[in-house]
């Protein structure tokens, strides 16, 4: 009887071992599933960023291009930052519409 109950006690703990490694490998295993699912959908959003931010290179790229006429230079300025030629008057609708 006591090899008996000596062989229950033995399993019984075998088997808390066993469900506590198991416990701790799908714990591991869920903390890595959520680690990748985490850097999937940040490496899509910087993906994104990155695309955005290349297209904005090209334009500005395209800017730089045609800044280097003196004439666009010319007309750029006069339109962005309100420059005049000489007898020219320039009415801002911007202002006008507020």
């Amino acid at each position: 009887m006591k090899k008996h109950r000596k062989y229950h006690m033995r399993l019984i703990c075998y088997t808390l071992v066993l469900v506590g490694i198991a416990g701790l490998i799908a714990f591991s295993c869920f903390n890595t599933w959520q680690k990748i699912y985490e850097n999937r959908r940040l490496k899509e959003e910087l993906e994104q960023k990155y695309s955005n931010l290349v297209d904005k290179e090209e334009t500005l790229s395209g800017e730089v291009v045609k800044l280097q006429d003196p004439e666009y230079a010319a007309k750029y300025a006069r339109e962005k930052y309100l420059y005049s030629k000489d007898g020219e008057l320039i009415i801002d609708m911007s202002q006008l519409q507020e």
